[in-house]
């Protein structure tokens, strides 16, 4: 008994991080009236619906709801949320602490590759920003809280650890990821996740499936680099250089695509060339590429190394502004198909990734399907229903899991059955579509 009081006496702040007693009663209080809970619409939306084969008829869904979470980062209504949360929105209302007021907010810009939104709203009440902590100097075992709109209650606090920093996550994010264990669920999106000082060291993002107890946040660093630019010109400036690319299990980024007029273009590169070093920094793997190029300067121009023919070329190149905010620009891609076609009667497919899944606004559906990214207007299977964000189970009965299996399958030179799946967020869930069209 003795031997536990002296410890306590000397040493406070062991007991103290291992029971943190009134730390998250006071946070509570310190931030919560810095968060908001967001209530997002989406009008009526009009599809098709097949009544005999061949035959559709329009109907329309009643508008969709959404909730999601957001965090003050200025006293003028400025607040930050995930882009997934407004993405497609035509009325975004937010709901401050202790107010039961819904007030509008519109977008100010968002960049879906981070997965940022900065939200305005105007109101005439004093607003309290957050501050910002450095998510570079987090440890694991450090105390940590999300707060949020988990599946509607409003204002919701849970608690718990850094439970691995730096963690790549394939396909969500282009750089490395907190994870917690705080309790993160649907609508706690965009919230903060704040530390013991009341700081947020991260933005509420994701949770992974069928597993409690991890959950992902960004990094606020990596917020605060393209805050900026989001409130300047209502996007973030990346660098760009026009190519798709994907891992053969080599050293380097083999490109699979090189976009016309790109400065991939200009320079010379070349399908089949696989790249191994830019501007200094080693390609060890495609996730190397990405980085690469956005520590590059815009408009500046810096050398590349490939391997084309078995032999190492130095290629310089100059990497222009991406001026919208697109998931095509860089991001590593899946091989073409057999003479790289991957367009069948008007529409093209590729893998269903979290990424290219994401880029639709579409939950993983757990099975492999390819996802329709664009169907050509007036072609065939326009024509016969098919829509971009379809994922293709079955061509004329035979059941697809791979992009390579969907031009075997078609009928070049008569009918064609497609069953689709295809996602309503109105029922959350994906509804089988019977899509019939003739090449």
């Amino acid at each position: 008994m003795k031997r536990g009081l002296i410890l306590f006496f000397f040493f406070p702040q062991l007991v103290y991080s291992i029971e943190p007693k009134t730390a998250f009663i006071d946070l509570a209080k310190k931030v919560s009236s810095s968060v908001v809970n967001i209530s997002t619409t989406k009008k009526e939306v009009s599809d098709m619906v097949q009544i005999f084969p061949g035959y559709f008829m329009p109907f329309s869904l009643p508008q969709m709801t959404g909730t999601g979470s957001g965090f003050i980062v200025d006293k003028s209504g400025l607040i930050i949320t995930n882009s997934h949360v407004v993405q497609n929105m035509d009325k975004i209302q937010v709901q401050f602490a202790g107010d039961e007021n819904f007030y509008p907010a519109r977008i100010l810009g968002s960049d879906s590759l981070i997965d940022i939104a900065l939200l305005k709203v105007d109101v005439s009440k004093k607003l309290i920003p957050f501050k910002f902590g450095d998510s570079e100097k987090l440890q694991v075992g450090e105390w940590v809280a999300a707060i949020g709109n988990p599946h509607g209650y409003g204002h919701t606090m849970t608690k718990g650890i850094i439970s691995a920093v730096k963690r790549e996550i394939d396909d969500l994010n282009l750089f490395p990821l907190l994870q917690t264990d705080a309790s993160i669920n649907p609508g706690n999106s965009g919230g903060p996740l704040v530390n013991l000082k009341g700081e947020v060291v991260g933005v509420n993002q994701a949770i992974a499936r069928g597993a409690m107890g991890i959950s992902f946040a960004i990094p606020i660093n990596n917020v605060k680099g393209a805050l900026q630019d989001i409130k300047t010109f209502g996007f973030v400036r990346r660098g760009f250089i026009g190519v798709e690319f994907f891992s053969d299990g080599e050293k380097g980024a083999l490109i699979t695509n090189v976009i016309s007029g790109s400065p991939a273009q200009k320079a010379g590169l070349k399908i089949k060339d696989r790249i191994i070093e830019f501007a200094g920094n080693k390609i060890e793997t495609p996730r190397d590429l990405p980085k690469a190029v956005r520590k590059a300067s815009v408009g500046k121009q810096v050398s590349l190394k490939v391997v084309r023919k078995g032999k190492e070329i130095n290629i310089n190149i100059t990497p222009q502004m991406l001026r919208k905010d697109s998931f095509s620009s860089l991001r590593p891609s899946t091989p073409r198909t057999k003479r790289g076609q991957r367009i069948y009667g008007g529409f093209e497919v590729v893998p269903a990734s979290s990424l290219n899944l994401r880029h639709f606004n579409l939950p993983d559906l757990g099975a492999k399907h390819p996802l329709v990214i664009r169907v050509k207007p007036n072609s065939p299977a326009f024509k016969g229903g098919l829509r971009a964000g379809d994922l293709i189970f079955q061509v004329n009965k035979k059941i697809i899991s791979e992009v390579s299996q969907v031009g075997g399958a078609i009928n070049k030179k008569g009918a064609n059955q497609l069953d689709v799946l295809r996602y309503h967020q109105r029922y959350d869930k994906y509804l089988l579509v019977s899509v019939h069209f003739i090449l």
